[in-house]
């Protein structure tokens, strides 16, 4: 299978790497990790004691096809943005890195075509985004809708669902309840016994709540259509309330407080060594 890259910055505007688009990639290196391991010397044997992941660097080789036109192209869109760009990596599924851009050599003439090396600074373990949307009101409770993610969690009955969540540290999450609630909360279970939950003192409806764990942007927020509000202080301050998930098979059980129309979606941020 071809691997794929490409960029995005916060825009959401796109640089695709291949031959159709006229940028190929060679040589590419550091999409693995790497551990500084730390050591104490007990008689003649070692016991490791630290492990710390540096920041790591993605080097590769970018083939101009289009000569300085597309050289010049790459410049154009690295001019927009160079810091917190997503790079994408596909082979038999998709993840993304959060990267700087931090060097593009010079050109050279190689086999009559351009060729610069770059340099980015990989600034997040290989994130898998995953999904899961359940719908409840009166009469139909607990149907799953499909969405547009790659994956997708089964046997989903009532106000719960099965899933197994991968990766190697707790993946973040982003929830959005949309619809009536009274006092919503979530329970994430393992083998009956609760690991984490959230919930919000709030009754409204045809609500837009949205909550993110994401380790750089945690919040809590109300939306009235384009009218956002802050909604921490309303959270139940004795729940952990930012939901982490632990990489497991988990049960997760939502109950809106209400019988009418609710949406429950929630995003999840596994994440991957390589």
């Amino acid at each position: 299978m071809i691997r794929k890259f490409y960029l995005e910055n916060s825009k959401g505007d796109q640089f695709i790497f291949n031959y159709y688009k006229g940028f190929l990639i060679a040589n590419i290196s550091g999409l693995g990790f790497s551990y500084n391991m730390n050591y104490l010397k007990y008689s003649h044997v070692y016991h490791s004691v630290k492990k710390d992941e540096p920041l790591g660097e993605i080097q590769f080789d970018i083939i101009f096809l289009d000569g300085y036109k597309g050289y010049q192209e790459l410049i154009d869109y690295l001019n927009i943005e160079t810091t917190n760009l997503k790079l994408y990596y596909t082979t038999n599924d998709t993840k993304f890195a959060y990267v700087d851009f931090i060097s593009l050599s010079k050109t050279e003439v190689v086999d009559g075509h351009l060729k610069s090396g770059a340099i980015l600074n990989k600034k997040t373990y290989w994130i898998k985004e995953r999904s899961l949307i359940l719908g409840f009101n009166d009469e139909q409770h607990g149907k799953k809708y499909p969405y547009t993610y790659p994956y997708s969690y089964t046997k989903t009955t009532g106000g719960q669902a099965k899933i197994k969540v991968g990766g190697v540290v707790p993946a973040s999450t982003l929830i959005e309840i949309t619809g009536d609630i009274k006092n919503p909360t979530l329970k994430i279970m393992k083998n009956n016994s609760e690991l984490t939950s959230l919930k919000l003192y709030l009754e409204k409806n045809n609500s837009r709540i949205v909550i993110s764990s994401v380790p750089n942007e945690q919040y809590i927020r109300s939306y009235d259509g384009e009218i956002e509000q802050d909604i921490y202080h309303l959270q139940d301050f004795e729940r952990d309330n930012f939901i982490l998930l632990e990489p497991t098979d988990l049960i997760l059980d939502f109950d809106s407080g209400t019988s009418k129309e609710t949406t429950f979606k929630i995003f999840i941020y596994e994440y991957h060594l390589g």
